[in-house]
C-alpha cells in the first residue's frame, strides 16, 4: 500500500477539520482517535479515485447529525487536481473520498493539500440548516460553546 496515500488522507482530514467553529471540535476529537487506526480503516479504489472509511473503535463524543458532506476540500496528487469530500454519518467521521479526472495513480510521488475553500461565514448557514433539521444539534452546540461536553 502506498504510504503517501495514507499521508494524503491524514493531511486532507486534518485540513478539512481545521475550522473555527465548535462543531469541528468534536470531529477533531474523533480524528485524533481515527488517526491511530489510519491503516486499519477500509480503503477502496474506484479507478479514478478512492474511498477511505475511518475506523473509530474507541468511545468518542458524537453530534446529532444524521448525514453531512463537506465538499470544499482537495489538493493535487502528482500534479493532478483531486476533488475530495468529507462525509459525516450518524454524528461521526465516516469517510473521505477523492477523485481525479483521469486514472488514479499507482504511486503518489508528491501531493499538496489545499485549505478548505469555505470560510466560517460560509459554513455557518450549512450548520444552521443542520440545526433546523435536528434541534438537538443546536442544544449540543450551545453546550460546546459553554465549554460543556454534549451528552
Amino acid at each position: 500500500m502506498d504510504d503517501k496515500l495514507f499521508e494524503f488522507i491524514a493531511d486532507l482530514t486534518t485540513s478539512a477539520l481545521k475550522r473555527d467553529h465548535p462543531i469541528f471540535e468534536v470531529f477533531r476529537e474523533q480524528w485524533n482517535v481515527a488517526r491511530k487506526y489510519l491503516r486499519q480503516g477500509k480503503l477502496e479504489f474506484t479507478g479514478v479515485g478512492f474511498y477511505y472509511y475511518y475506523l473509530i473503535p474507541e468511545p468518542v463524543r458524537k453530534l446529532s447529525i444524521r448525514s453531512w458532506t463537506l465538499g470544499d476540500i482537495g489538493g493535487y496528487v502528482n500534479g493532478d487536481y483531486v476533488y475530495c469530500r468529507l462525509h459525516i454519518g450518524e454524528g461521526m467521521l465516516e469517510a473521505i473520498d477523492g477523485r481525479v479526472l483521469d486514472e488514479w495513480p499507482q504511486v503518489i510521488h508528491e501531493y499538496i493539500v489545499k485549505p478548505p475553500s469555505w470560510s466560517t461565514e460560509e459554513i455557518e448557514p450549512l450548520i444552521q440548516s443542520l440545526i433546523r433539521k435536528n434541534p438537538a444539534l443546536g442544544f449540543e452546540l450551545e453546550q460546546l460553546q459553554r465549554g460543556q461536553k454534549p451528552n
